[in-house]
């Protein structure tokens, strides 16, 4: 049986870009429903993106999806999202402030998912 693919999506832009952090999970998600083992790594401005008070900040026309239902799609798909611990420090970032889904890593993590990845996309 073949090896799962792996795909990481590096997520850089939060509050600055809104739309970018949406897109990225957007297709963290339809990669996941592909049957691809994938990853949002959260860093610099894409920590922002998964602190609870800011996911209702993302303001969308109506009828367009917002941040929380990217999020929701993404974790129902089996997304795994995890975030930088540095990033936190540097932002004032507390852990308790992030969605529960994330899982709060090191800076090495990401070299070692960049390294293990079939593919990369950053947003």
């Amino acid at each position: 049986m073949p090896e799962q693919k792996k795909m990481l999506f590096f997520l850089i832009h939060g509050l600055d870009a809104l739309h970018m952090a949406r897109a990225c999970f957007m297709f963290a998600s339809i990669s996941a429903m592909m049957d691809v083992d994938t990853t949002v790594y959260c860093v610099m401005g894409g920590a922002e993106a998964i602190v609870k008070e800011n996911i209702s900040k993302d303001d969308v026309e109506p009828g367009k999806p917002d941040l929380a239902q990217r999020l929701k799609e993404a974790v129902e798909a089996g997304v795994k999202i995890v975030v930088c611990d540095r990033t936190l420090r540097a932002k004032n970032i507390p852990a308790e402030s992030l969605i529960p889904e994330a899982k709060i890593v090191g800076a090495a993590t990401l070299i070692d998912l960049a390294l293990d990845a079939d593919s990369t996309l950053t947003f």
